[in-house]
């Protein structure tokens, strides 16, 4: 066999990966790997093979409690896998998630038409799904339509998923206010990792490179976002959203006083809140002596309770031409 023969037949072995035809690839890569035992390609397509075939059962809908979210789960031990292995076939990844990921949206659209009550955990599943497959409008639906159902703190995932579902449709407003919204709702639970809007990614690149430790990226991101530009739309607070803002800014002003073992995290966290009343202030308020005294303190805050030089001194420089700009507009 020539090697345009060869790349035939493996295109043939993506084809059926992704229709799922697990032992017709099997088998034709073992004849294929008697005549090319180095090919790597042929490595990585047997050991994907193995990989989903010790894990069929979780392609049948056995449990309406768990249905779904276990097949979701050993995808994530699929990734993990490839990376431990250093796989970096692009067309291998790719069929396979098509099956996956197909499969799956078959599954948890059963369990959904099961379940007597709209489950917003499916509808997260389904929507990253979606997303993962390029339907980013069914994508944004679907999660929009689990945000309807009700809000809370556990929602930072489904913000992220809906801000990369805005940035891959090209809604970078909306992907703003959903990236903002998980950055203040709980840094922690964000996972940096996976937004995928590229600006938001580079900034992540800058805070660690500025010698930030890797927990702590996700509590300076919104500032970065927000003296960078990347993230210029929050959404609007309501009379509760803003009480419950001034109740925020108070309590990490009184504990950063204090406790001045957690002043890395309290610091960040407490300029993105100033950052929001800032905005408030700017744009719902318009009131321009509170957003000066305010923009003051930021300034303030971050020269003396930021330990991490370089991150000091990037933001000082960065804040005062933000600030500069803020005040030609209050000017007029």
């Amino acid at each position: 066999m020539g090697m345009v023969e060869l790349v035939e037949a493996k295109h043939r072995l993506y084809q059926l990966l992704s229709e799922g035809k697990l032992d017709e690839v099997q088998n034709e890569a073992l004849e294929l790997m008697s005549a090319y035992p180095q090919d790597k390609d042929l490595e990585e397509i047997l050991a994907t093979v193995r990989f989903w075939k010790h894990r069929q059962e979780y392609f049948l809908l056995q449990d309406e409690a768990t249905g779904g979210e276990e097949l979701f789960q050993e995808w994530w031990k699929y990734e993990h896998f490839r990376r431990e292995n250093h796989y970096t076939n692009l067309k291998v990844y790719q069929s396979i998630r098509y099956f996956v990921f197909s499969r799956l949206v078959e599954i948890l659209i059963e369990l959904y038409q099961l379940s007597p009550v709209p489950r917003r955990d499916i509808l997260v599943m389904l929507g990253e799904v979606f997303l993962s497959l390029g339907m980013v409008d069914r994508a944004i639906e679907t999660l929009e339509y689990a945000l309807s159902l009700g809000k809370s703190e556990d929602d930072v995932s489904l913000y992220v998923l809906l801000g990369n579902a805005y940035g891959e449709a090209g809604q970078e407003e909306m992907a703003s206010v959903m990236y903002n919204d998980a950055l203040y709702i709980n840094p922690p639970m964000v996972e940096v990792e996976k937004i995928t809007y590229p600006p938001l990614q580079k900034l992540a690149e800058m805070i660690a490179s500025h010698g930030v430790k890797r927990e702590l990226v996700g509590e300076w991101l919104p500032v970065y976002a927000f003296v960078h530009g990347t993230l210029k739309h929050k959404r609007e607070l309501s009379s509760r959203a803003h009480y419950e803002l001034r109740q925020r800014i108070t309590m990490l002003e009184q504990t950063i006083k204090y406790d001045k073992k957690a002043i890395d995290v309290l610091v960040p966290r407490l300029v993105n809140a100033y950052l929001w009343m800032l905005d408030y202030y700017l744009y719902q308020a318009k009131a321009k002596n509170n957003a000066r005294a305010l923009a003051n303190k930021i300034v303030e805050v971050v020269d003396k309770g930021t330990g991490v030089v370089q991150v000091r001194d990037h933001l000082l420089e960065k804040f005062r031409h933000v600030f500069a700009q803020m005040e030609k507009m209050l000017a007029r």
